[in-house]
C-alpha cells in the first residue's frame, strides 16, 4: 500500500452571479482598515480554507431553508442587488417577507463576540436592506467552537429591524466611504 499526504488546493470561491465593479465587500474592508484598523485580509492556503467553510455553510443553509419550505421555496431568492454604482451579493432574500437572510460561520466566542455588535455583519445587512427597500434581516451565525465554555458549536438566529432613517443615514456613510476610497467618482 502507497500513502500521500496531498497538499489541499482549494479553489478561489466566487459568487456565480457577482459583477465586476465596486462590490460592497471592498468597500467594507476599506472601512474596516481605515476607521477600525483591521488589517487587511490576506489570500492563502489558511484563509482561503476558512473562507471555503463559510461558503460551505452558507450553501448548506441556503438547501436546507428551501427544503424546508418546499412549494415556497420560490420566495426566498439570491442574487444581486445594485445602487448608487454598488453592488451588493446578499445570501438570500425573502421576498415575501421582505427580509434579507445572510449566514455567517465564524471560529469567535458568542459571549464576546455577539451578533448584534459584529459591525460588519451590520454594516453588509443594512446595506442590502437598503439596496432592496427592506427593513429587516435574519442574521444565522453558526459559532463553531460556541461560548469556548464548554467547546461546543452554537446556532443563533438574531433578526434586525432597521428604520427608514438608521437605513439612510447608513446608505450615506457608505457612499462616503466609497468616495474617500476611490470607488466612486
Amino acid at each position: 500500500m502507497e500513502i500521500q499526504t496531498l497538499t489541499p488546493n482549494f479553489p478561489i470561491h466566487t459568487h456565480p452571479y457577482r459583477s465586476k465593479g465596486v462590490h460592497l465587500s471592498d468597500i467594507l474592508d476599506f472601512i474596516e482598515i481605515t476607521a477600525l484598523g483591521k488589517k487587511p485580509f490576506h489570500e492563502n492556503a489558511d484563509n482561503q480554507l476558512w473562507a471555503e467553510i463559510g461558503f460551505l455553510w452558507e450553501t448548506v443553509m441556503k438547501e436546507r431553508v428551501l427544503g424546508m419550505h418546499g412549494t415556497c421555496s420560490d420566495s426566498y431568492v439570491d442574487g444581486e442587488l445594485s445602487m448608487d454604482g454598488i453592488v451588493g451579493s446578499p445570501d438570500m432574500m425573502d421576498i415575501f417577507n421582505d427580509t434579507i437572510w445572510e449566514f455567517k460561520c465564524t471560529w469567535k466566542s458568542c459571549k464576546k463576540h455577539p451578533v448584534s455588535e459584529n459591525q460588519r455583519w451590520l454594516w453588509q445587512v443594512k446595506s442590502y436592506c437598503h439596496m432592496a427597500g427592506y427593513n429587516k434581516a435574519l442574521i444565522c451565525a453558526l459559532y463553531i467552537n460556541g461560548s469556548y465554555s464548554p467547546l461546543r458549536p452554537i446556532y443563533e438566529q438574531t433578526l434586525f429591524t432597521f428604520t427608514d432613517q438608521e437605513l439612510a443615514g447608513h446608505w450615506s456613510m457608505i457612499l462616503t466611504n466609497a468616495k474617500s476610497g476611490g470607488f466612486l467618482l
